[in-house]
């Protein structure tokens, strides 16, 4: 979030199921309603135009972060 706490959502869209191994050379994708995203942020306060990153762990403990995302809190809330 952008005060730097970690938002987590346990059991994400996926195109795959978890755990699931990936193998060099492949990938998978997950995704989070937006709308679930915008009105956990409205209820911790958060108002207007937010930047957003998405992130994981791997299996070794390293994180690997998106592009940051502009979100106005309240259209999607």
């Amino acid at each position: 979030m952008p005060d730097g706490r970690e938002m987590v959502f346990p059991a994400p869209d996926s195109d795959v199921s978890f755990p699931f191994e990936l193998s060099p050379e492949h990938d998978c994708r997950i995704w989070i309603d937006m709308k679930k995203i915008a009105r956990q942020l409205h209820t911790e306060g958060f108002s207007g135009t937010i930047k957003i990153v998405g992130f994981y762990r791997d299996a070794v403990g390293r994180k690997h972060k998106s592009k940051p995302y502009k979100l106005n809190v309240e259209t999607w809330a």
